[in-house]
C-alpha cells in the first residue's frame, strides 16, 4: 500500500520463482519492493488485481481466470483493499456441501 492507504502491487510465490529463476533479476532482493514492482509490471500503476465490493461473484471468478491469479483485491473508492477473495475462497464455496443438500 502507498501513503494514503491504496493498493499500489502484489507479490505471489510466481514472482518470487521468478526472481530465483533469473540471474538478471536476483539483484532486485535488496532494492526497494517499488523497484522490484516497477520491474516485473513494466510500470504499470496497479499490478494486483481488484474489484470493488459491488462486484459480483461471477465478475471476480473471471477476473481470478482472466489475469491468472489466485487473489482478487476487493478496494474501496480510493484503491484502499478492504477484502481478499482467494481462488481457494472460490473454490470452497462450491466443493463444500451443504449442510442441509438432498439429492
Amino acid at each position: 500500500v502507498d501513503e494514503a492507504g491504496g493498493l499500489v502491487g502484489n507479490i505471489s510465490a510466481r514472482d518470487v520463482r521468478y526472481i530465483i529463476g533469473s540471474s538478471k533479476l536476483y539483484k532486485l532482493l535488496n532494492m526497494p519492493i517499488s523497484t522490484y514492482l516497477e520491474v516485473v509490471t513494466d510500470g504499470r500503476k496497479n499490478a494486483a488485481v481488484t474489484c470493488t465490493g459491488a462486484s459480483t461473484m461471477e465478475e471476480t471468478i473471471k477476473r481470478l481466470v482472466e489475469f491468472r491469479v489466485h487473489r482478487v483485491y476487493v478496494v474501496d473508492g480510493d484503491n484502499r483493499p478492504t477484502r481478499v477473495v482467494s481462488l481457494r475462497d472460490v473454490l470452497m464455496a462450491f466443493v463444500k456441501v451443504p449442510e442441509n443438500y438432498d439429492p
